[in-house]
């Protein structure tokens, strides 16, 4: 008998739920578009953030990621009013999502799952 990862993971984690599940897609949708006005008002003002679209989303992504994350590396940040405003309600929608993804593994983990 052999197992793929996918039976793996179901194995230690349990099954995906919903709430996990939309969780993440969630937080992947928002960070996308935070990533989009991030770059469009900061890309003039700061140099972290690149001009170029390819460039400056990439850093914007990353900006995002770090942010809702709660890891703060420090080595992108933003410049302006705009931007200020738009990541401190980025920070609450981030814990938000990242808080229901976490309760929603610690559900799965915590349930039994010989059925008791």
């Amino acid at each position: 008998m052999t197992l793929d990862t996918t039976e793996l993971i179901g194995m230690v984690v349990g099954t995906p739920s919903a709430f996990g599940t939309l969780s993440i897609q969630c937080l992947a949708l928002c960070a996308v578009i935070y990533s989009h006005l991030i770059w469009y008002y900061e890309r003039e003002a700061n140099e972290q953030i690149g001009q170029r679209y390819s460039d400056g989303i990439f850093d914007a992504f990353w900006l995002a990621i770090v942010t809702a994350a709660t890891v703060g590396y420090g080595d992108k940040c933003v410049k302006t009013y705009v931007g200020k405003v738009l990541t401190m309600v980025w920070m609450f929608i981030g814990m938000f999502f990242v808080g229901v993804f976490a309760a929603a593994l610690t559900t799965s983990l915590l349930e039994d799952p010989i059925g008791r």
